[in-house]
Order: structure tokens, then sequence, then C-alpha cells
């Protein structure tokens, strides 16, 4: 099942049919038939929203990291973890680079078959990688609408039960979503240290100086007074003339080490931002059928509804 809300729809799969059978289950025709025929009204915003991915999953063409253009992409590879530190999820402490958990209780009173309601849940929010042939791409997986394989059910206990879907590293990967680049330092934690920095041209202070002291001639000569020799302000400027030296070459080498660093996130004008562990055949055929799904339930709250009215 995939969920993310664009400004008042929401595109949730198959899930509102769970409760068909309960409809087929009810003694009054005339009840069954409201209940189809309100079905049937929600199957049309549904179908709408599968026929939108349907296209863009089948129209939009899969580019190379190394070569998409910036904006609404969909790129396809392989998960990879975005962090040297391992992702477990919270119910069975496996790594992945993706997890979702949904968490339901089990309500069997006054009924003959257990109903599941959905008590808590939660999701990770790490960047990971996906990773093509040519580069890699961090997926920010916020507000994204995830297409995932069956859920890992976990009991606990006879009334609580756990709900794991995991994308693992390896795992096929297909996004589509907003894609940019970005300009950052290689060394991000070296970069964002301001004490880092200072320390970092002291020391390179440090160095010139000592190269400087080993040619006692050219100091004097550089730094000298009128006599040659080296006073308290002759040693401040040399100290000064050091310090511009190293602040220009760690800027130098700043510069040298920034790197390109692409991302995929959600886009800002609420397009569908897909994320999924399938090849991009595989996303395309499952919003096909789902459009066909959705479009059949359509039809038949239409033909429910047109039943009531002439009944």
């Amino acid at each position: 099942m995939a969920t993310r809300k664009f400004g008042r729809q929401a595109y949730a799969g198959a899930a509102p049919y769970v409760a068909v059978p309960p409809l087929l289950a009810m003694e009054s025709t005339t009840l069954r038939l409201w209940a189809f025929a309100i079905i049937g009204f929600f199957s049309l915003f549904m179908w709408l929203a599968a026929l939108r991915r349907w296209r863009l999953a089948s129209d939009t063409p899969t580019s190379k990291i190394r070569s998409a253009a910036q904006g609404y992409v969909e790129l396809a590879g392989k998960a990879e973890p975005g962090d040297t530190e391992p992702l477990l999820d919270p119910i069975q402490h496996r790594p992945c680079v993706w997890f979702r958990v949904e968490t339901f209780e089990v309500e069997s009173e006054n009924s003959s078959v257990d109903q599941w309601l959905p008590i808590k849940s939660a999701e990770s929010a790490r960047p990971f990688l996906l990773r093509d042939e040519t580069g890699s791409c961090e997926v920010y997986p916020r507000e994204a609408e995830f297409l995932v394989g069956a859920a890992v059910r976990v009991a606990d206990g006879r009334h609580i039960e756990h709900r794991v879907r995991r994308i693992c590293a390896g795992d096929a990967l297909y996004v589509v979503g907003a894609f940019r680049t970005e300009t950052r330092p290689r060394d991000a934690a070296a970069a964002s240290d301001a004490g880092a920095a200072v320390r970092a041209v002291r020391q390179r202070a440090d160095e010139i100086l000592r190269q400087w002291r080993a040619d006692p001639e050219t100091v004097q000569a550089k730094f000298g007074g009128a006599d040659g020799k080296l006073d308290e302000p002759a040693r401040q400027r040399m100290q000064e003339a050091a310090l511009r030296e190293a602040r220009t070459a760690f800027d130098r080498q700043r510069r040298i080490d920034l790197v390109e660093v692409h991302t995929m996130s959600a886009p800002a004008d609420h397009r569908p931002y897909l994320i999924a562990n399938h090849r991009p055949r595989k996303v395309e055929s499952y919003y096909r059928i789902m459009t066909w799904v959705h479009l059949a339930f359509v039809f038949i709250g239409l033909g429910a509804g047109a039943w009531l009215m002439v009944a």
C-alpha cells in the first residue's frame, strides 16, 4: 500500500476495497447498494490518481544520474545506505535503508471475525542512496509515496501485531521526484566545524614560519628592520604574513575539495513523489492494474446508484 497526500487528494492503492467482503455480508440489499454507490464515488478519485501515476511511470523516461536534467525526473538503480551507521528496523532489528512499521490491535468483541485496528506507526526519515552505473544520488524519503512489497507480520502477544516493510541495501530502487545537484565540501563534518578551520589555518601558518626560519637571510631581508635584525614589530609582521598565506592556501584547497552531490526529494509543485523497491516495468504494471481495478469499481458504483434511482 502506498499513501501520500497531494493537496486534498490521497492515493491508497487497493486499501479501500478491504471493506467489500463485509458489505457483501449485509442482509439488506438496499444497504449493500448504497455502500457500493459510495465506494464507486470514491473510486472515481482513486482512478484519477492511479491513472496519473500510470501515465507518469509509462511516459517518463528513465534518466542516468550523471546526465539527468535538473527538475522532475525518473531514476532507477540499486539501494545503498546513506550513512556509515547502520539503520535497523525497531521490530526485527534487521539492517535496511528505509522502514515503515504499522502496529495493529485486534478487536473481536461482538464480531465473529477478528478486526485489526491501527494504533500507531513509525517510519524512518534518514536519507539513503540510489546508485546506477553512472553515479549515486541521495534520496530523502520525507513526503514520499512508497510502493514496497508485502509487509512482514510479527505477532506481539495475542492482541498486537506489527507489520514491517523495508527497503534493504541491494534492492532494486525506483524514484520519481525533484532532482537537484548541489555543491558541497568533500568533508562536510570538517566544513561545518569553524574551530577545525581555525586550527587548520594556524597549523599551516606554523609550517610556513618554520620554512621561513630555515632561511634566515631571506627572513631578515623581507621582514627585518633598518639594521636587518628581527625586532618585535618585525616578528609580528612575519606572523601576520604567514597567517595571510595560510588562509589563502586554505581557501584554495577548500575550493578544490568541493564536490557535486545529487539529491532527490519531494517536488515543490506537489507532483507525485514515488519510491519503490521494484523495477520500472513492475511499477508501471502495478499502476496500470490499479487503474483498471478502480475503474471497475466506478462502474459498479454507477450501476448501484442507477438501481437505487430506479427502485
